[in-house]
């Protein structure tokens, strides 16, 4: 099997799609990014995402590509689902390691605002991705492997569509993508 490294957009639904099926990874960037001095908090994902109590690892973030890669060329999973973060773009290129970047369409800000709130994200983490959203569209922007999702969209449709053009089968959504 040939594992896909999907680059996925905060609130698309990584970990979702992680804890769903057992042939997908989510690799959650923050236990490579950061050490945390709570372990209460070090657990929970979603209150995690904006801890001030944590250290940046020494390590970030060659330590998270190294894994992506090992993972990828394991080709233990049908897909390898990894933050979407610039600075991390020009180093999954270097390592030659093929992704496809799955994001919201750039007019969906306010939907993925409330889909924050509805995870429990903190204040900060809401304010710190909402101020970043038109940067990071920008930056996207410059990217041919992109699939663009259409409001109330996760990335269990991105699958389905992922899916369905593999075994030849038209979907009918014409959208930017490419898989590699």
């Amino acid at each position: 099997m040939k594992s896909k490294i999907i680059v996925g957009y905060a609130g698309i639904g990584k970990t979702y799609l992680g804890n769903t099926f057992s042939d997908v990874i989510d690799i959650d960037s923050s236990d490579y990014h950061w050490i945390y001095h709570n372990p209460e908090i070090a657990c929970d994902i979603e209150r995690r995402k904006d801890c001030t109590d944590r250290e940046l690892n020494s390590a970030w973030p060659s330590n998270y590509i190294e894994t992506i890669s090992q993972l990828y060329y394991q080709e233990k999973y049908s897909y390898i689902l990894v933050v979407f973060k610039t600075e991390l773009l020009p180093l999954l290129f270097e390592k030659g390691l093929p992704f496809t970047i799955v994001t919201p369409r750039e007019e969906l800000k306010e939907e993925y605002r409330q889909r924050y709130i509805d995870r429990n994200n903190s204040n900060a983490y809401i304010s710190r991705m909402l101020s970043e959203w038109d940067d990071d569209m920008k930056q996207i922007k410059n990217y041919s492997n992109v699939y663009y999702l259409e409001s109330c969209e996760h990335l269990t449709d991105f699958v389905a569509v992922d899916c369905a053009l593999e075994i030849g089968q038209g979907c009918g959504k014409k959208k930017v993508y490419k898989i590699d």
